[in-house]
């Protein structure tokens, strides 16, 4: 045996998520046609994660063309 194995196991997500509780404010940057490049770095994660996040939310618009502008 040469040791433990490090790091979490393969396929399983954090029960957390950073950007939990968040919706609201990603939702305006959306409003405001900001990008997720920029609501990523806004909101100190990863782009991926935003992305990942927004699949698991249906609630908030993934494409920005569907809110329109006030």
């Amino acid at each position: 045996m040469q040791g433990a194995k490090l790091g979490r196991p393969k396929g399983e997500r954090p029960e957390a998520c950073k950007l939990k509780g968040k919706e609201e404010m990603i939702l305006q940057y959306i409003k405001e046609h900001k990008t997720k490049v920029y609501i990523s770095k806004k909101l100190g994660v990863n782009r991926q994660t935003l992305r990942e996040f927004l699949k698991t939310h249906p609630e908030i618009p993934r494409k920005w063309k569907r809110i329109q502008k006030d």
